[in-house]
């Protein structure tokens, strides 16, 4: 089985870091913008393929984290990562 109880919390500390305020370099949004798209897609498939794991990143403040990466409209392909991770 996989031990999802020991990655989301990680994935969603990824999805928090860092804050959109700090995004706003050129040199931030390169390094740091695939890594919170990737992470947003790992929580996703986790939540596709084990329904289970929704609670685990509801009791780990998955939510908040979706929520504020919803409000980033310069980068769409977050946004829309989160909307659907919501869903």
């Amino acid at each position: 089985i996989f031990p999802t109880n020991q990655f989301v919390p990680i994935l969603i500390n990824l999805v928090n870091w860092p804050p959109i305020t700090s995004l706003s370099s050129e040199i931030s949004r390169k390094f740091f913008w695939p890594i919170l798209v990737f992470a947003c897609m790992c929580l996703n498939n986790l939540m596709d393929i084990f329904p289970n794991t929704c609670s685990t990143i509801i009791n780990n403040n998955g939510i908040q984290a979706f929520s504020s990466r919803i409000q980033s409209f310069d980068f769409i392909d977050l946004a829309e990562s989160s909307i659907k991770a919501l869903e």
